[in-house]
């Protein structure tokens, strides 16, 4: 099955589940780097193998947020697959927050998927309780303002 064929049966369960948008960091459960097969779910469904990055799915929009150990792999890895490459860092490159804030309306549900556990949030442009209620650091791509 190509990446095509994954984001497409992804947006299908979304639809189905009435899910706006959908998250996919490179964490396990303690936020590791270097992860173990069962947490490589964004590497299956993008096919971008580098140990950083975040992907984030909405109805019509597909993004990968990496650092710039990553930008050349990433836009050989994700070339066809329909996913925009965002390059961490860069001038005019919007963060994951700053993405959500304009293409989500509040209320929009938003789940994160780490490994098969999957967490879900109605999207909020309000204060961030992100970090009480996942314990994630500010400065991880994933931060997410989520009531």
């Amino acid at each position: 099955m190509s990446v095509l064929d994954r984001i497409e049966r992804l947006r299908n369960v979304m639809e189905q589940q009435k899910i706006d948008c959908y998250i996919i960091p490179t964490d396990d459960y303690h936020h590791s780097e270097y992860v173990g097969d069962y947490f490589k779910f964004r590497e299956y469904i993008t096919g971008f193998t580098g140990s950083a990055g975040t992907a984030v799915f909405t109805k019509d929009k597909a993004g990968l947020w990496t650092d710039g150990r990553y930008f050349i792999q990433a836009e050989a890895q994700l070339q066809g697959s329909g996913i925009t490459l965002y390059k961490s860092g860069e001038p005019g490159v919007p963060t994951i927050e700053e993405f959500l804030k304009s293409e989500l309306k509040e209320g929009d549900v938003l789940e994160i998927c780490i490994g098969i556990q999957v967490f879900r949030h109605p999207f909020s442009t309000g204060g961030s309780r992100w970090k009480q209620k996942t314990g994630r650091q500010k400065k991880r791509p994933s931060s997410v303002v989520c009531c």
